[in-house]
C-alpha cells in the first residue's frame, strides 16, 4: 500500500532490515576487535551475538571470559560478566541437550531426593521396571497439573506390567513442592531438583519449558519424548498387549 509521496511499506521494511544488519555488524565487530574490555562488554550488552537461535551465539562466551581476566572491578565482573556469561552458557547447553536427546539416545543419569529426603537414582529405578515416564513439572505450571487426572487413570492399568511414573519438580522452593504434592495427592515417585530451569537435571534433559516428559526403557534409552497422555496410553497398550511388542520409536 502506498502512502504520501509514494511511500511503500515494504520499502520501509527492507530499509529497516538493512540498517539493523549494519548496526549488528558494527556492534559485533566492536565486540570482537576492540582492545578495550569495556567496549567489548558494552557491545555484548547492546546485543552482540545475541539470540539463542543463532548459530554463532557461542562466540560471546570467550569474549566474556577475556573480559573477566582483564578488568579489575570484582563487583562489575560478577554482575555484568560472570552472571550473563553463565546464563548464556546454560541456555546454550539446554538447547544442545534438547537437540541431542532424541529417541534411541540415553537419558541422562540423575540422583534426586523425594519429600522425605530419600534419594532416587535413575539407574536404581530402571533396575526394577520396564518403562518409566519421566515428567518435569512445577506448581505454577497449569498444563502440568492438568495431566495428573489422566496419569492417575493410566498408572494402575500398567504398573503391574513394569510401568512407573517419575515426577521431577523444578519448583523454586521445597515448600511450594511439598504443598502442591499434598494438594494433588501425588502417589508416584516424586522427586525434585529445586531451583528452576537452571538446575542440573532440567539442563541435562534440555528442559526449556514444561510440561516435558520422556518415556525411557530399562536400558536407559529414550523411547519417545513429549508424549500427550493419550499418546502415552496408546504406546503402553501397544507395548504390553501381549508382553512382547516393542514401543514404536518415532
Amino acid at each position: 500500500m502506498s502512502g504520501s509521496g509514494g511511500f511503500q511499506y515494504q520499502d520501509w521494511v527492507v530499509k529497516r532490515q538493512v540498517l539493523e544488519k549494519m548496526r549488528s555488524d558494527t556492534i559485533e565487530e566492536l565486540a570482537t576487535n576492540s582492545t578495550d574490555p569495556l567496549n567489548t562488554l558494552l557491545a555484548l550488552e547492546l546485543g552482540a551475538f545475541a539470540g539463542i537461535n543463532r548459530d554463532d551465539t557461542h562466540l560471546a562466551l570467550p569474549l566474556y571470559d577475556k573480559i573477566a581476566t582483564t578488568l579489575e572491578d570484582e563487583d562489575l565482573i560478577e554482575r555484568r560478566v560472570i552472571r550473563p556469561r553463565n546464563e548464556l552458557a546454560r541456555r546454550l547447553a539446554v538447547k544442545q541437550n534438547d537437540q541431542l536427546l532424541q529417541p534411541g539416545q540415553k537419558a541422562p543419569k540423575f540422583t534426586l531426593p523425594d519429600l522425605n529426603g530419600a534419594e532416587f537414582a535413575r539407574d536404581d529405578v530402571l533396575k526394577r521396571i520396564e518403562v518409566v515416564y519421566i515428567d518435569f513439572w512445577a506448581t505454577w505450571c497449569g498444563p502440568c497439573i492438568a495431566t495428573f487426572p489422566a496419569l492417575r487413570e493410566i498408572d494402575p492399568d500398567f504398573n503391574k506390567n513394569g510401568f512407573e511414573i517419575l515426577m521431577i519438580s523444578i519448583d523454586d522452593t521445597f515448600e511450594e513442592w511439598e504443598e502442591a504434592s499434598a494438594e494433588h495427592k501425588l502417589a508416584w515417585i516424586n522427586v525434585a531438583d529445586i531451583g528452576g530451569f537452571k538446575q542440573e537435571t532440567p539442563v541435562a534433559y534440555g528442559v526449556q519449558g514444561i510440561p516435558k516428559a520422556f518415556l525411557v526403557d530399562s536400558n536407559g534409552c529414550i523411547l519417545q519424548r513429549e508424549l500427550s497422555t493419550d499418546n502415552l496410553k496408546d504406546v503402553l497398550v501397544s507395548r504390553f498387549s501381549d508382553g512382547s511388542e516393542p514401543i514404536p520409536i518415532k
